[in-house]
């Protein structure tokens, strides 16, 4: 849009990976085919008529030979929000027992026409279906059809690896609240073959399938911590009582970020906010009304640099901060607030930090 006009509300997609390799390669993808490949069929299929939201721009930028980082904008869903918080009650009402059935319904009906138009989403789980609208009046909007296929038609062995992929998602919620009992996916099942009246073995082979799958994540879960994801997002966190915030190494950043602690204060206004910073830029906070507490420290080299290094984690451990800010990007300013036993620590996704 022309300087200083509000362009169109988006939903930004940032090309990222999951899971162990995440933690390695973060917001970098080897290759620039993923975003084109999306775009691709993403029209495809809404040139068959799919509900999905139009692609408005993307962004494809080279870092190394091979390395590429990238992000799409899909145009904003209208009250909408992805079926995984819907289940959940976040962001929005909760759902009684008839827009609970409604809504299984409709989703049903909606995978079965993204079925039959010959999609396959790779990926399909219950963060990438987005409702909008009422009951009696709702859209289902599919997104992120990232390394999805397209043809004429779908093989049942194909929609069995979707319904085993939406099963796996909404146990990992219902894990923590009983969001969707089998009765309720035994109609799902039933609405997605309606009219026609699926035999018995198929059914029987769907439900052995999903519990095989369920069975080995659950281990995986549990070995992880994974199943505890949704949780994170149910329980509202409390007000932190003692803040850190790892202050950056340079003058001029140190300045620059002055106005941030200033922010953080009038989000928390009770809280005791301390600023871990080196002992040269210690006087850049003294006398901030932001700033409750400095702890200056020295780098070092060699040995005594990790000694001094191991003194530092154990003072912040002993001030028991319930919250760490992480300014700088480096990986040890990340790794000191997480060997200080801080719970919750904010900050970007840089230097292999994202684990």
């Amino acid at each position: 849009t022309p300087r200083g006009e509000a362009g169109p509300r988006v939903i930004l997609k940032r090309y990222r990976r999951g899971g162990v390799l995440g933690g390695l390669l973060g917001e970098y993808m080897l290759g620039a085919s993923r975003p084109l490949d999306e775009i691709r069929l993403s029209e495809a299929m809404r040139a068959r008529g799919l509900p999905l939201p139009e692609i408005l721009a993307f962004k494809l930028e080279r870092v190394l030979p091979g390395v590429f980082r990238g992000e799409i904008a899909l145009r904003e869903i209208p009250d909408g929000r992805t079926l995984y918080h819907v289940l959940a009650g976040l962001h929005g009402p909760a759902l009684d027992g008839k827009a609970h059935a409604d809504l299984l319904r409709e989703v049903a009906r909606a995978l079965r026409r993204l079925h039959d138009g010959g999609c396959f989403h790779a990926d399909l789980h219950a963060r990438n279906i987005f409702v909008a609208g009422r009951s009696g009046d709702r859209t289902v909007h599919w997104i992120d059809l990232e390394k999805s296929t397209a043809g004429a038609s779908l093989p049942l062995s194909d929609r069995i690896r979707n319904f085993v992929r939406l099963n796996r998602s909404v146990e990992k919620l219902s894990r923590l609240r009983a969001v969707v009992s089998c009765r309720d996916r035994l109609r799902f099942l039933r609405e997605y073959f309606a009219p026609e009246r699926p035999e018995r073995s198929v059914v029987r082979e769907i439900v052995r399938a999903c519990r095989r799958n369920v069975a080995v994540h659950r281990a995986w879960w549990k070995l992880t911590g994974e199943g505890r994801s949704a949780r994170v997002e149910q329980i509202v966190p409390p007000e932190p009582r003692r803040i850190v915030v790892k202050g950056v190494n340079w003058l001029g950043d140190a300045v620059m970020s002055l106005p941030a602690i200033d922010a953080l204060r009038a989000r928390f206004p009770h809280a005791h906010i301390a600023v871990l910073t080196l002992a040269n830029l210690a006087d850049v906070y003294a006398g901030r009304p932001s700033v409750n507490e400095i702890i200056p420290y020295h780098k070092g080299r060699g040995w005594r640099g990790v000694s001094a290094w191991l003194d530092r984690v154990a003072a912040l451990r002993e001030r028991r901060f319930d919250l760490g800010i992480v300014l700088p990007n480096s990986f040890h300013s990340a790794l000191t607030l997480w060997a200080a036993g801080v719970p919750r620590r904010v900050g970007t996704v840089k230097e292999l930090r994202g684990w």
